[in-house]
């Protein structure tokens, strides 16, 4: 999420288009790890977390290298 925020603050727009443009070449780092783009704006390496949720508390399971 905050990458798009980023990227539509550094665009200032909230065009796709433009946005789009701004996400291609982005590094970000993030609590997890770091979540880069291509030109094209197809992530590069990111991190997804994987969460169990029980009795209303949320417990991270793993980080899965993408």
């Amino acid at each position: 999420m905050y990458i798009v925020v980023d990227a539509m603050k550094r665009a200032n727009s909230t065009d796709p288009a433009k946005v789009l443009a701004k996400v291609s070449g982005t590094d970000y780092k993030g609590v997890t790890g770091e979540t880069t783009f291509d030109a094209k704006g197809d992530l590069q390496h990111g991190v997804i977390s994987l969460y169990d949720y029980k009795d209303g508390k949320k417990t991270l399971l793993d980080l899965v290298k993408m």
